[in-house]
Formats: C-alpha cells, structure tokens, sequence
C-alpha cells in the first residue's frame, strides 16, 4: 500500500530551479506511469466488466 505522506512537509524558502522543477516534473510523471501500470495489471486481473471500465478509464 502507498504511504502518502505530508505535501507541505519539504516546503522550503525558495524557488525551485528550472533543472529542479524539470527533475521534479519527471518524477511525477514516472509515479503517474507507474500508477497506469497498476491500473491496467488489476483489469487485465479481474473478469468484472465493471471494474475493468473503470480501470481501462
């Protein structure tokens, strides 16, 4: 199970950097894979046609 965490608690006094902002937006973005991957491995799981719409959503 996914541990979510506090999104406040790295707030720090600064501006990100271009290269920090572009490293940041990678990660979000390889997490969001990650969670497609997820979604698309329980559908292809599961013979519940109602479950695998939302899934396949």
């Amino acid at each position: 199970m996914a541990l979510l965490g506090n999104p406040f608690i790295a707030n720090v006094q600064k501006q990100m950097s271009p290269d920090e902002l572009v490293q940041a937006i990678r990660a979000d973005y390889a997490g969001e894979l990650e969670a497609i991957i997820g979604y698309e491995a329980h559908a292809m799981s599961t013979g519940d046609e109602r479950a695998k719409k939302i899934l396949y959503h």
